[in-house]
């Protein structure tokens, strides 16, 4: 039942992670759409783009939340450096997608296992018995 809850908490993260990657994506697009439109009609005023930076830094976050049901820890450690670098290309618009990936990212640190915990899979991988726990 323990496992059911902690799949369910992953499945969540990459949910909430894959939504904030598209809404850092939408806001990458409109950001440096916004500035390049501006610049042509010759306002000097803007501040340089980075669009390139942020649509790589949008795969990488929707790659993190995909890793988030097979590798928590991954996942978040991910999602927290998108989240935060997005901060450098789009500025305080980066608010909305960077909360999602940090909410995405704490659900899948909290939902990583217990101490001790080993996956059946790598259990049966490695051939090993999985440490046990002391008796309470």
């Amino acid at each position: 039942m323990q496992g059911m809850f902690r799949l369910l908490g992953r499945v969540g993260a990459m949910i909430i992670g894959t939504f904030g990657a598209v809404i850092a994506f939408a806001t990458n697009i409109l950001y440096s759409s916004i500035n390049d439109a501006l610049k042509l009609g010759g306002d000097n005023a803007t501040h340089q783009t980075h669009g390139f930076l942020g649509f790589f830094l949008t795969i990488i976050a929707l790659l993190g939340a995909i890793a988030a049901p097979f590798s928590g820890l991954v996942s978040a450690i991910i999602m927290v450096l998108c989240g935060l670098a997005f901060f450098w290309v789009v500025g305080i618009y980066a608010i909305p997608a960077s909360v999602l990936l940090f909410i995405a990212a704490a659900m899948a640190y909290v939902d990583r296992g217990t101490p001790g915990h080993q996956h059946p899979v790598l259990h049966a991988v490695k051939g090993a018995n999985p440490p046990s726990l002391p008796p309470q």
